[in-house]
Order: C-alpha cells, then sequence, then structure tokens
C-alpha cells in the first residue's frame, strides 16, 4: 500500500471523529438502550426513515406510536395501530418496518450483546425488518458498534466489518478509487450480506484498505461519507480530489467551508 493512500484513508478516520461524530451521531444511552426495546425501536426507526424518499411524518409517527403503547402498558404488537392512527400518508406496506410483524420482537438489548460478543451476523439478522436492507442496519450497527467500543482488531475480520459497512453513492465513488484487494483475501457470497456482488466489492476495498492503514473502518465510512456528502457533493470533483491520495489537498477543500458545515 502506498503512504499517500494509507495517509488519505487516516484522514477520513480522523474527519469522523472530528467532524462526524459532532455533527451526525446519534448518541444513545446505552444504559437505555441496553435494557429498554422501546427506546431501541425508536432510534431503528431513526435509521429506517433515512432512506431515500421516507417521509418524515413516518418517522415522527413511529416514535410517537411506540411511546403511546409503552404508555398504556400494552404488547408491543399494538405499536402497528397506534401508528396507523399517528400517520395519514402512503404506509409502503412493503417498505415500513412498522407495518412487520417482526417489529413487535425487535430485542435491541439483545441486538447490543450480539454486538458487544462480535457476533455481527447474529446482529444483522436480527435487524431484518421490512424497508431495512443492508445499508439500513449497517448504519444502525456501524454506530453502536462505534458507541460500545466493540471493534476490536485484530479479533474483528473482514466479514465482521461486511455487516456493518454501508455502502451508499457516496461510498461506491470512493471505493471505486481503491486498489481492489487481493482476491484471496477472503472467500465470500454476496447475499449473505444483503449485498449486490457490486456493493460487496466495494465494502471489501474500504474495509482492506482501512484495515492496512491501521484505522478502523467504521470511522472511516463515516469520515468518507461526510466528507462526500457534506465538503464536496459533486461526483466529479469528489472523484477528482480523492483520486489524488491527498490528504492536504482535501483537508484545503474542508478548509474553505470552515463554520458553514452541518
Amino acid at each position: 500500500m502506498s503512504s499517500s493512500l494509507s495517509a488519505t484513508m487516516q484522514w477520513f478516520e480522523m474527519l469522523a471523529t472530528n467532524k462526524w461524530a459532532q455533527s451526525y451521531a446519534i448518541a444513545p444511552d446505552l444504559s437505555i438502550l441496553r435494557v429498554d426495546p422501546n427506546y431501541g425501536r425508536k432510534l431503528f426507526v431513526q435509521y429506517a426513515c433515512t432512506r431515500k424518499g421516507a417521509p418524515h411524518a413516518l418517522e415522527v409517527s413511529a416514535i410517537k406510536a411506540i411511546a403511546e403503547c409503552a404508555r398504556r402498558g400494552e404488547s408491543p404488537s399494538r405499536i402497528s395501530d397506534h401508528f396507523m392512527a399517528y400517520y395519514h400518508g402512503s404506509l409502503l406496506l412493503s417498505h415500513n418496518p412498522l407495518l412487520d410483524p417482526r417489529f413487535a420482537t425487535f430485542d435491541t438489548p439483545r441486538i447490543v450483546d450480539f454486538v458487544a460478543q462480535g457476533d455481527m451476523r447474529q446482529a444483522f439478522l436480527s435487524c431484518e425488518l421490512n424497508g431495512t436492507g443492508h445499508k439500513v442496519r449497517a448504519l444502525f450497527l456501524r454506530d453502536i458498534a462505534i458507541r460500545i467500543g466493540a471493534e476490536r482488531r485484530p479479533q474483528w475480520q473482514i466479514e465482521e466489518y461486511l455487516f456493518c459497512q454501508p455502502i451508499d453513492v457516496w461510498a461506491k465513488t470512493i471505493a471505486a478509487l481503491l486498489p481492489k484487494p487481493p482476491d484471496h483475501a477472503v472467500r465470500l457470497v454476496a447475499a449473505q450480506y444483503s449485498l449486490s456482488r457490486e456493493d460487496l466489492g466495494y465494502a471489501r476495498s474500504v474495509i482492506h484498505h482501512s484495515l492496512q492503514s491501521g484505522v478502523s473502518p467504521l470511522r472511516v465510512s463515516q469520515g468518507m461519507w461526510f466528507f462526500a456528502r457534506n465538503v464536496v457533493a459533486d461526483k466529479t470533483r469528489l472523484v477528482r480530489l480523492v483520486s489524488t491520495f491527498d490528504p492536504q489537498l482535501l483537508q484545503a477543500e474542508l478548509d474553505l467551508l470552515e463554520g458553514f458545515l452541518p
């Protein structure tokens, strides 16, 4: 690995620590998250509603429905009924986690335990609901893993990271610029991660080069997204900047927006 590429991955991790964490981190109260499934349901709904096209009213109504059900001391199976009372938009049945029967048994304390134990596969499977593909689940698990300090190198292997490495248009744009990791590094089937073969390749590249650079793939993911979405917001310019693998050039771009970032 070139020193410039390594320095760039390290810069993205620094950006996550200094900027992303201040602007976007949903900082759950771990003492509550570990014991209160309703608190975790509300948190997960916030992530589920980040997908493109999801109306903000869905998130607001979902949180109200969960709170109302808990206030009445009712079974979580009634959450969907309360949701229908608060939300009057398109139900988006096939993409609405609130109307998935599995939402009633969505157990965040157990999911947090899986993450703490490093069992990311089981944590990922436990987050499967309507409308929650790899990106939503990976975002949720990535931020929990960072929040509880679960990431443990070298115990974590590429497979563990794949369950919490979200891939969106910005991640794809940057990952496509990275050298492909060795094919012999790992044998994986994309479907088991709910990823396409192409996206699996992108995720592997980010993870491989982050680890080779001695930094967290999870933090790098955050830093890449922050830079692409908030500092550049233009795919063509993003490619021109990142392909230089020059952290000083990236920092200069960031400095131009000082005081006007989220």
